[in-house]
This record gives C-alpha cells, sequence and structure tokens, in this order.
C-alpha cells in the first residue's frame, strides 16, 4: 500500500510538470538577453513551461537566436508587444538604465510586469510607477526577498536586539554601487526589521572600490550594524548576517545555511553557561544540499530567483500568490537610499 501511495505521489508531481503548458491563459514577453537573465532568469521560464511570445533586444539579431529557443518571435519593437492583447505578462532585465522608461510604457499599456532591479533610480520615479500600475501586477527582482533563508529567518525572529549585517565583494568601477549591489543588502535590512527611523553613514575609499558604515535605526527599535564594500574580493565574496534576538543567536552564511544558537539561561542574573559547562547548541534551520540535485536545492531555487518568477506568473494567471516586491513594498527602501551619500 505505501508503495502504491508513493507511485502516485510520484505520478503526480510528474504530470502536474507536463502539464504546465497547458495550464497558462496568456502569453509573455521578454525584454532583455543579458548574463543575469541568460544564467538565471531564463532557466526558470525553462522549468516553468512560460509561454514566451516575444524576446526583445536592441539587436534584432540577439533576440530572433534566443527567440528560436522558445518557438518565439525575435523582435526590436517595444511598441508591438505593448499593443499585443494576447501577451499578459512582459519580464524586463535591460540595462537599468532604461528600466523605468520601459515599466511606464507596459503599465501605460496595461501589462503585468516583473522588472530586475532596479525599476527606477529615484523616489519620485518609483511615485510615479506606482501611480500609474494601479491595474496590474508588479514584481521587482529583489530575489533575496525569496531566499529560502531569509523566508525563514523572517518567521522566526520576531522583534530583534540587533543585527550586523555584512556585503563584501571586489571592486566595481562599472557602475553605481549602490543600485547595482548595495541595494539588496539594503533592502533586506528593510524586508527582515521594517522601515528605518534614523541612519548614520560613513564611506571609505576610492571609485570602484567604495566602503559605506552605516548604522540603522528601525522604526520597531531594531539597530543595525552594516558593512557593504567594494573593496574586497570576488573570488572570495560575503555575506553575513547575525541576527540577536532575546531568544538567541540567528546566523546566515549567504543564502545556503541559516542556524540558531539559543541563549544560555541565568539564574538571579548569571548565566549558567559561566558556572556550569553546558554543551554547546546549534541548532541548523537550513542548509543548502548537494547530495540530492532536486530543485529545491539548486542555486536558482535558494537564490530566490524561481520563486520571485512564480510569484508573478502565479498573479499573472490568476493563482493565489503572496507579492513580497510590490513597487509599494520598495518605498521605504528608496526612502533610505535617497538618504546615503558614498
Amino acid at each position: 500500500m505505501i508503495k502504491n501511495l508513493i507511485e502516485k505521489y510520484k505520478n503526480y508531481k510528474k504530470q502536474h510538470h507536463l502539464n504546465l503548458p497547458e495550464s497558462y491563459k496568456g502569453k509573455y514577453a521578454f525584454v532583455g538577453v543579458g548574463n543575469h537573465s541568460v544564467n538565471n532568469l531564463y532557466p526558470v521560464l525553462d522549468f516553468l513551461a512560460v509561454p514566451l511570445k516575444y524576446v526583445c533586444t536592441k539587436g534584432i539579431a540577439n533576440s530572433t537566436k534566443m527567440a528560436k529557443r522558445y518557438n518565439a518571435e525575435g523582435t526590436n519593437d517595444l511598441e508591438k508587444i505593448a499593443k499585443d492583447d494576447e501577451v499578459k505578462g512582459v519580464f524586463i532585465c535591460s540595462n537599468p538604465k532604461i528600466h523605468f522608461e520601459l515599466c511606464k510604457k507596459f503599465l501605460s499599456a496595461g501589462k503585468n510586469i516583473f522588472v530586475e532591479k532596479p525599476p527606477c533610480t529615484s523616489l519620485k520615479e518609483l511615485e510615479e510607477l506606482i501611480s500609474i500600475s494601479q491595474n496590474s501586477n508588479c514584481v521587482v527582482g529583489l530575489q533575496k526577498r525569496y531566499a529560502v533563508v531569509n523566508s525563514i529567518l523572517k518567521q522566526k525572529i520576531g522583534k530583534a536586539n540587533s543585527y550586523n549585517l555584512r556585503y563584501l565583494t571586489g571592486s566595481f568601477p562599472e557602475g553605481n554601487p549602490i543600485w547595482d549591489l548595495f541595494i539588496h543588502p539594503l533592502d533586506l535590512a528593510i524586508f527582515l526589521f521594517g522601515e528605518v527611523k534614523n541612519i548614520e553613514t560613513k564611506s571609505v575609499g576610492a571609485e570602484g572600490n567604495k566602503t559605506l558604515f552605516a548604522i540603522l535605526e528601525h522604526a520597531n527599535g531594531t539597530l543595525g550594524n552594516l558593512e557593504l564594500s567594494t573593496d574586497y574580493s570576488w573570488t572570495e565574496a560575503k555575506e553575513t548576517l547575525v541576527v540577536n534576538t532575546e531568544k538567541g543567536i540567528f546566523e546566515t552564511e549567504g543564502t545556503r545555511k541559516l542556524t540558531f544558537i539559543p541563549k544560555s539561561p541565568s539564574v538571579l542574573g548569571i548565566p549558567l553557561e559561566k558556572v556550569v559547562k553546558l554543551p554547546r547548541k546549534r541548532e541548523i534551520l537550513y542548509e543548502q544540499s548537494d547530495f540530492v540535485p532536486i530543485g529545491e536545492f539548486n542555486s536558482i531555487h535558494v537564490h530566490g530567483y524561481f520563486n520571485e518568477i512564480k510569484t508573478f506568473t502565479d498573479l499573472v494567471e490568476g493563482q493565489k500568490a503572496k507579492n513580497f516586491s510590490s513597487l509599494e513594498d520598495l518605498k521605504p527602501t528608496y526612502e533610505l537610499i535617497e538618504k546615503i551619500k558614498i
């Protein structure tokens, strides 16, 4: 009997995946064919069998090559996509400098959009996008909000006393580190601990090798200490978060691992661990496994790319889904960024 149940479950999972192409009510378009989209976004579309009708790039040759993989049409005509009523959702992952104009065009045309960060580069532009997106779903590609580790952490931490967040990469001379890199940890701080009431910052370093130190006071009283830097190493890039709560300490290693260390109980104000030798406790709440290469442990899933795109397609298709990165959700992040000068 148990074997039959296992076989039925396996068959259900298989049939669910095989039936995906028939489950979509609308068509989609993708604007952009860059390294990020090719490595992290298009593979999710492959797995979910998202029906692309158009692939759009500035150079028609590139869009045509990518479109062949999806039996889609390659184009450089944005207007054609905007006017096509069959297209219900548009993925935008192009040059960040034109994301704002692309978002405006497709939102004004009544399309649902998934846009890679940043959708724009000012609070004023964000508010303009919000004003024209009332009848559309918009998911912003801040994948850390959808990462497994951060989803678990947000549910577990409750009220945090303080936290220490370090985001360290190598030199970055080709862009703006705030919008291209630091937006991720800054937005994560907002996502986990809420709006920021006060901020103090200090930055050091030369162009391309900047380090930003920031102390954030959140509206709920949580204090955060951040070190965000492009003055370390890309081969040894690190992102760590240590959260101090009344019950214990949460620690993350990127999006790969989450642990919890309970605090020692006290008697008459004296920690027992100073009096009695207690066994050390460290609970592993999540750890990416490479032993069984199933989807849940694939890096694209662990980092949050799968969940953010699945959220978008579910919303477009009228399925139940929670959008953690709407344009409205980003207002506190943009308000924080506008206070930072490096």
